[in-house]
């Protein structure tokens, strides 16, 4: 059972999350004033009917459908009440409001439970809006004779031109994607402490052919930064021919979008990137992210070169200090196949400790001070069509093979001792926090996504 609270911005909030907030204030010089007066308007499940004004908590309205119909402007408040379930009805956010004064979308009351929309969609079309505090499920109605829950179900969309949108503090399950940014939406949202867990229904038909479903998050459009947040158990219930689909993040066709210091624990593959025949995903980057995952054949990144016809090639996409740790069978850290070069995948301070393959790709990529090991098994990689090296402990060209001594990795803590050689071995960095919300760098950085402090 997850609970979510809405939380108020902090002062102290690391310099580079305040600085992703500069995406709410740039572009604003040629927009309207905001209005000289804010409105606040109250929806409450026990209300009696929608007939009273809603400006307050006593004469709230009561159904989702009135809310959505709300004439909100620059400024303006639409609150839920904390406690209440609403069913069937989607919520529609598609009010504008501008830079200096976003239309906030959020909670009221002293329940411990979020605003629940039970078999409906967040649906997200208007500009600079804050979506802030609820929780979204579904129960999908039909499943394959395995038990799978089959179903196309969005528990949050953004589509239609949606761009410059805040999406914070909500809880996203059971849904095919907790998160879609369609192909269809603006850019330059901001998704971000977010909880994302237990999205396990795949699209039909469940045939053990694609992969379609499973999804923490569904990236089609460009310019988003995807941060802070929280991926869990996002992974089907059968397998579909010889795997279980699981992604914490998915892109098809996305241009430059950040994904930075969130974490996943038991998703198998934490991304995997794709283009179409006439849009190629290019120029995404990942970097302060940890992956943790017992769940056999995990990756981290899945991308692909030129010579993938259907789904290829995928330009320019970086990993830049994430920390990765697997423990089931076949799990592989980063994985670039069909024509891998550096024009399609460079990887630089990452520490990756998996079971079978270190690092994947089948002719040549981008690589700097990757810190490689395999706890209770040789460390390998496979650099070339078929040429499996295994490495013994040292200081290579691309990488050091080393235990990166993590503090108790069967907990997930994945900082490091004082005796790793992950310290003072990193380079520079655009981020000024590490995954601890410290500053990413304690005199020389260090590798992975944990700066070491005594």
């Amino acid at each position: 059972m997850f609970n979510v609270r809405a939380r108020r911005w902090n002062s102290a909030l690391p310099a580079v999350f305040l600085s992703v907030l500069t995406t709410f204030a740039t572009l604003a010089t040629s927009a309207p004033a905001a209005n000289a007066t804010t409105r606040t308007f109250y929806v409450d499940c026990a209300a009696a009917n929608d007939n009273s004004a809603g400006t307050s908590p006593s004469t709230a309205w009561k159904s989702v459908a009135k809310a959505n119909m709300a004439d909100l402007t620059s400024g303006d408040s639409l609150l839920f009440k904390r406690g209440c379930t609403w069913s069937g009805t989607a919520l529609r956010a598609s009010w504008i409001g501008i830079a200096a004064a976003p239309i906030t979308v959020a909670s009221y009351g002293t329940s411990d439970a979020a605003p629940y929309i039970a078999d409906a969609s967040i649906v997200v079309t208007g500009q600079y809006e804050v979506i802030d505090g609820f929780r979204v499920s579904f129960k999908p109605v039909a499943t394959d004779p395995c038990g799978q829950p089959l179903g196309t179900y969005y528990a949050l969309v953004i589509t239609r031109g949606g761009s410059h949108n805040l999406v914070r503090n909500n809880l996203l399950t059971h849904a095919t994607a907790g998160i879609h940014i369609s192909a269809t939406a603006g850019s330059k949202n901001i998704i971000t402490h977010n909880t994302l867990a237990a999205n396990n229904v795949m699209q039909v038909p469940f045939d053990g052919k694609g992969d379609l479903g499973a999804w923490g998050m569904l990236v089609r459009g460009s310019d988003n930064d995807i941060s802070y947040n929280t991926f869990r158990d996002n992974i089907a219930v059968c397998n579909k021919g010889t795997y279980v689909a699981s992604n914490s993040i998915e892109i098809f066709e996305g241009d430059r979008n950040r994904i930075h210091h969130n974490r996943s624990y038991n998703d198998r593959v934490f991304s995997e990137l794709g283009s179409s025949a006439t849009n190629k995903a290019q120029d995404n980057s990942y970097a302060f992210n940890l992956h943790t995952s017992a769940t056999p054949g995990a990756r981290f990144i899945t991308t692909r070169g030129g010579k993938d016809l259907n789904y290829g090639p995928v330009w320019r996409t970086t990993a830049d200090r994430n920390t990765i740790y697997y423990t089931g069978a076949g799990s592989q850290g980063l994985v670039c196949s069909l024509g891998c070069s550096s024009d399609i995948l460079n990887a630089r301070y990452n520490v990756i400790d998996v079971v079978e393959k270190t690092i994947y790709h089948d002719a040549t990529m981008g690589q700097s001070q990757n810190l490689l090991w395999s706890t209770g098994t040789v460390v390998k990689i496979e650099d070339g069509a078929n040429n499996m090296r295994t490495l013994v402990p040292g200081s290579y060209a691309a990488f050091i093979v080393a235990d990166p001594a993590f503090v108790n990795p069967g907990s997930n803590d994945l900082r490091v001792r004082s005796w790793s050689p992950a310290i003072d071995g990193g380079g520079t960095t655009a981020y000024a926090t590490d995954l601890q919300d410290k500053p990413a760098s304690n005199g020389p950085a260090d590798i992975g996504g944990f700066e070491y402090y005594a």
